[in-house]
């Protein structure tokens, strides 16, 4: 019998089990090597940290510094999740990335998303085409990824132009009511509108023209806040994201993203759009200045701009560097950049890299790949001056870096609890350049 929607298929037989929990299938050497550095990473830290717990809360293990910030974040976002879990869970983000990389390789259009069970740390992929299903049982098991398979009614494709033209107010039922308001969830195979209770009318819930895949999300009105001001940094060559960069003419400071190069041999700074609208606007990182504003973009998913790095200090120490908090004299590699917009999983960890970013205040996890403006949204709420600063990831005992995107916004306070950010992806940034860029423009990576 096919499969029908809401059906699971896994890529972990039924009857392996152990203490009720999914058995992990076998690894790949890679993914064993990882485990093998995690241990490292736990037991032999060169930089452990000790952390002091109250009574009742749970110790965390002595690890890097940058796991402590990323199990940090877990149990702030999950406090239900064990510390062994949350590092499991860490560990296998890798391999779910080149999984998604691989499906978005593909380009299938009834892929409908992909969301992480924080607390069983299974993976669950959905589709809208039951022919993928067997398909992508087998990509998970290639990878070594324990996953389920999902048959759901509409494609990710579908919800992402159903919460476009909402927001943008065109939808043929809602009109400008939930203009800006809408969310793609995928583990709910809906499209969330948030609007409060006066102003939805019963009788849109019961209009038969109106999608089948909205739902009605009843709170405040979600308002995004660009988070830009004025501050001071200084940090010399190598370019690296995540430091702070200043408009020469008025001392404006946002974050920088990251480098990247072009086709035809130029070299571009990339930050948030809004940082700057007027082209050809000199800006600076401490006392050098990069170059020129030669490109910005602030509408829909995209909010980026470019700098034409053309000053020899820069350009003699090449790019793919990000600013290390923990050592600022010596960059950190970026070595890779994800490729796919459907690479975004839900559930999955993102840190910042931006002039606010501490310890202990640097990750979230992606709530929404399609969030306000159609960009992913974390709960992790970023600080004025973080604009144009870099989304990226490490994995535990790892020195890959991967490249998420660069941040737009968000909930307009500053490490508040309940506030979120969200931040142009990678892929979005790319195709934005691909139509409007004479060269074709990509991240720089350090491998």
């Amino acid at each position: 019998m096919p499969p029908h929607p809401g059906d699971h298929l896994s890529t972990v037989p039924e009857s392996s089990s152990v203490m009720g929990h999914p058995t992990m299938p076998p690894r790949r050497r890679f993914l064993t090597m990882q485990s093998v550095a995690l241990a490292m990473a736990i037991s032999l830290a060169t930089t452990p940290v000790t952390t002091w717990a109250a009574p009742g809360t749970p110790r965390l293990p002595e690890v890097e510094p940058y796991v402590q910030d990323m199990l940090s974040a877990y149990l702030r976002a999950f406090p239900q999740v064990s510390t062994e879990q949350a590092l499991e869970n860490l560990n296998g983000q890798e391999a779910r990335l080149y999984l998604l990389e691989s499906i978005g390789e593909r380009q299938d259009a009834e892929f409908a998303g992909s969301w992480l069970d924080v607390t069983l740390g299974t993976f669950h992929l959905a589709v809208a085409d039951p022919a993928l299903v067997p398909i992508y049982i087998r990509l998970a098991a290639n990878d070594a990824v324990a996953a389920e398979v999902t048959l759901v009614d509409f494609s990710l494709a579908t919800l992402h132009s159903l919460a476009e033209s909402i927001n943008n107010g065109v939808d043929p039922v809602l009109g400008s009511l939930g203009r800006d308001q809408a969310r793609v969830d995928v583990k709910s195979n809906t499209v969330l509108v948030r609007v409060s209770s006066e102003r939805w009318p019963p009788v849109y819930s019961k209009n038969p023209m109106l999608h089948p895949a909205i739902q009605f999300d009843e709170g405040e009105p979600i308002v995004v806040e660009h988070d830009a001001c004025s501050s001071r940094y200084s940090c010399g060559a190598p370019l690296r994201g995540g430091v702070v960069i200043t408009r020469v003419a008025s001392n404006a400071q946002c974050s920088l993203g990251f480098t990247a190069s072009a086709t035809d041999g130029s070299r571009w700074a990339i930050t948030a759009g809004h940082c700057e609208t007027q082209l050809n606007t000199l800006w600076r990182a401490g006392e050098q200045v990069i170059g020129p504003v030669r490109q910005s973009g602030d509408a829909g998913d995209v909010d980026i701009a470019r700098i034409h790095i053309n000053r020899s200090y820069w350009l003699q120490s090449g790019g793919g560097w990000l600013y290390d908090y923990y050592n600022p004299s010596s960059p950190a590699n970026l070595t890779l950049a994800i490729t796919y917009r459907t690479t975004i999983s839900q559930n999955e960890m993102v840190c910042l890299n931006a002039m606010n970013s501490t310890p202990s205040q640097v990750c979230g996890f992606i709530d929404y790949e399609y969030g306000p403006r159609g960009m992913p949204q974390v709960g992790f709420d970023a600080c004025p001056g973080d604009s144009g600063g870099a989304w990226f990831f490490r994995p535990p005992g790892s020195s890959s870096r991967w490249a998420y995107g660069v941040h737009s916004g968000g909930s307009g306070s500053c490490h508040a609890i309940t506030g979120y950010s969200i931040f142009t992806s990678v892929p979005d940034m790319n195709a934005y350049f691909d139509g409007t860029a004479a060269a074709r423009i990509r991240i720089e990576v350090h491998p």
